[in-house]
């Protein structure tokens, strides 16, 4: 990176990372699939270039070459020349705008690249503990199962029957889950959840299938028939009443009338 010499182009150069620190950040606070904050996003700037003629009594900005990045390309406004017209806004005015356009395009250029980029939902998991015995033990297999729960550990009490059943079991299969434990094991099983980590779905929310391979793929069971990743997703926008693509009409069929117009 050219480190700017002029302090106007110093100057300009500080607003111009803070501006791009605070698009990112916003884009990073609110993502693109469920405006929930995001994990693991990384951008780099691979090149800045100044043009460095503010002592001739310009303004000091980047030449035409912009910024270039991963995922991002911009392209700078100012220069030294002076400008074209008399009533153009004064240079404080511009110098207030700046900043603001630069948050505004860097948070939708990051918002872009995150959608590109195959960008996955995270689930968060609890931790379960069951304490059972053997004659209920596949009855609680049968309802973690249901629940997509994966059972970590089995261990049997030194001196007794009961097995202490450690597993994982995702958030949004909890609601519920206590009561249909109770309910399939006679109220001889109890659970004990605590939150454990977050877990990336491996599904892409945003998987359309567009080519004849990929059909074939999902016609021999080779793709999940459902999106789990993209139900979720659409179920977390609808609470929030965010815009979500659904067909109004999943299976049409023309009306016919048993009765004939005489």
């Amino acid at each position: 990176m050219e480190v700017p010499t002029s302090p106007l182009a110093r100057t300009a150069g500080s607003q111009l990372a803070t501006s791009l620190v605070s698009g990112f950040l916003l884009a990073v606070a609110k993502g693109p699939l469920c405006d929930e904050p995001m994990s693991g996003a990384v951008f780099l700037v691979e090149e800045v270039r100044w043009s460095d003629e503010a002592d001739g009594g310009g303004g000091g900005g980047w030449d035409g070459g912009g910024i270039t990045g991963r995922g991002i390309t911009g392209r700078g406004g100012g220069g030294a020349d002076p400008p074209a017209e008399p009533a153009a806004a004064e240079p404080a005015a511009e110098a207030g705008a700046l900043p603001g356009q630069l948050i505004a395009a860097m948070r939708e250029a990051c918002r872009a690249a995150f959608l590109r980029c195959g960008t996955r939902l995270l689930e968060p998991v609890y931790r379960c503990e069951v304490q059972c015995d053997q004659e209920i033990l596949g009855r609680m297999y049968a309802v973690l199962r249901k629940r997509r729960g994966e059972i970590l550990a089995e261990d049997l009490r030194e001196g007794t029957d009961l097995f202490l059943i450690s597993a994982s079991l995702p958030v949004v299969e909890s609601f519920g889950f206590a009561n249909d434990l109770r309910k399939n094991t006679s109220g001889a099983a109890h659970p004990q959840l605590v939150f454990s980590h977050y877990e990336a779905l491996p599904q892409d929310p945003l998987f359309v299938v567009a080519t004849e391979e990929e059909q074939e793929a999902l016609d021999d069971g080779d793709l999940p028939t459902i999106n789990l990743a993209r139900k979720l997703m659409d179920g977390v926008r609808r609470r929030k009443g965010l815009r979500v693509e659904d067909k109004v009409v999943a299976s049409a069929t023309k009306q016919r009338t048993m009765s004939r117009k005489r």
